[in-house]
């Protein structure tokens, strides 16, 4: 009867080391192969993770969680947010070999949402940025990840009459550029982290929104009414800080082009467009930008129903995205484009249950 306790620790140790493989967790084991989502279940949402070798699903979160889950840098947290209180706060999900931790990250009584993961710190301390409700008009604020077990307040970064939304990180998590009113116009801005100046990337009476900041730093994407219809557009990001760049068009059609998102290589910009009578998602070639002609564009998805939320792999070969066409949202995937031709995409969830807001596991 002695021997039986002994044999739980071994067994149990198994288990766990069995777990972690299913799920990716184990050291040195790619992770790029796994994907995140949030599913809807009983009107209840969670997040599950997708490993793509095995075709398991995990549900990751005990807790209900609502949306825009984003992976820290090394891909050992996952940060999201839960209603589970009276208002809406940051939780954060920590992988470890043996399970995963959850805990809370932000107290405050009002909303605290839309993060972001800072590139370029340590990944063992996260730099989270996000928009908070605690200001009459909604401001940003960053928040240095403590250990388990400690309470930090975060710094505020904005502070201004108008809203600041729609931030995103320079490569080396220094600056972020964001969207705000300015003199009656919604233009971009940028400010410096380190010294809090802030510099205005666009000066337009009509509405620029949705920056999106390249991979290495030279480019910053987003749409603009400027043309009567929302276009594509880049900014040279070499001097910013002393003169508002000249935009460069990206994309030119009477349909709407918006809510541009960066490839890992930076080298191409997937895109949400309404250009074949309902909206697909498409690939425009960057390098072709300034080139004396608007680049070549193709079609990611073709298909009635409503495809949105395109999310790259870390090796820029293929595009995770949602799609309406079961009748319920699903994740799909597919290769890069390469022509005018819809690349045939493959169905991850399958579920009778909405999955949408996928994220590869770095």
């Amino acid at each position: 009867m002695r021997r039986v306790p002994l044999l739980i620790v071994p067994l149990a140790c198994v288990c766990a080391l069995l777990m972690a493989l299913v799920l990716g967790l184990a050291p040195g084991l790619p992770r790029g192969a796994q994907i995140a989502y949030v599913q809807a279940q009983s009107g209840r949402s969670h997040i599950f993770l997708l490993d793509l070798r095995s075709g398991a699903h995990h549900r990751l979160t005990s807790e209900e969680a609502l949306h825009t889950p984003v992976w820290t840098t090394d891909g050992a947290g996952l940060v999201y947010e839960s209603n589970r209180g009276n208002n809406i706060s940051l939780f954060m999900l920590d992988l470890h070999l043996a399970g995963s931790v959850e805990r809370q990250l932000t107290f405050y009584s009002s909303d605290e949402v839309d993060a972001l993961i800072a590139p370029g710190f340590d990944p063992a301390v996260p730099r989270l940025l996000y928009t908070s409700a605690r200001t009459p008009n909604g401001d940003l604020y960053l928040l240095d990840v403590p250990p388990p077990g400690v309470n930090r307040w975060p710094e505020r970064v904005t502070e201004n009459e108008s809203a600041e939304y729609a931030p995103t990180f320079s490569p080396d998590g220094t600056w972020v550029a964001y969207v705000a009113t300015r003199r009656g116009n919604i233009d971009l801005f940028a400010r410096d982290l380190l010294t809090g100046a802030e510099h205005r990337l666009t000066d337009h009476a009509a509405i620029d929104s949705s920056p999106a900041w390249s991979p290495d730093g030279r480019w910053l994407a987003f749409h603009s009414l400027r043309d009567d219809n929302y276009e594509l557009y880049l900014l040279p990001m070499d001097s910013f800080e002393t003169a508002i760049p000249t935009a460069l068009r990206v994309t030119d059609h009477p349909s709407e082009d918006r809510d541009a998102v960066w490839s890992p290589d930076g080298r191409r910009l997937a895109f949400l467009s309404n250009r074949d009578g309902n909206i697909n998602i498409y690939v425009v070639e960057v390098a072709e930008v300034g080139a004396g002609m608007l680049p070549q564009i193709h079609p990611l998805t073709d298909h009635p129903a409503l495809d949105r939320e395109p999310a790259w792999s870390p090796d820029s070969r293929r595009i995770a995205f949602v799609s309406y066409r079961d009748g319920y949202a699903q994740v799909y995937s597919a290769p890069v484009p390469r022509s005018s031709k819809a690349p045939r995409p493959y169905r991850l969830t399958s579920a009778a249950l909405d999955s949408y807001t996928p994220v590869w596991r770095p």
